[in-house]
């Protein structure tokens, strides 16, 4: 999962860089895991 974080979820807030496409990967890879007592939403 870090190398996942790693590869895709690295926001920097460079000009250059995609909001929406960075808080569409971070979804994307935090999507199949479920913990304890939060919910899907508040991830």
């Amino acid at each position: 999962m870090l190398q996942l974080f790693q590869d895709r979820a690295i926001f920097g807030g460079f000009d250059h860089e995609n909001t929406h496409k960075h808080i569409q990967n971070f979804m994307e890879i935090c999507s199949p895991f479920s913990l304890k007592d939060i919910l899907q939403e508040s991830v």
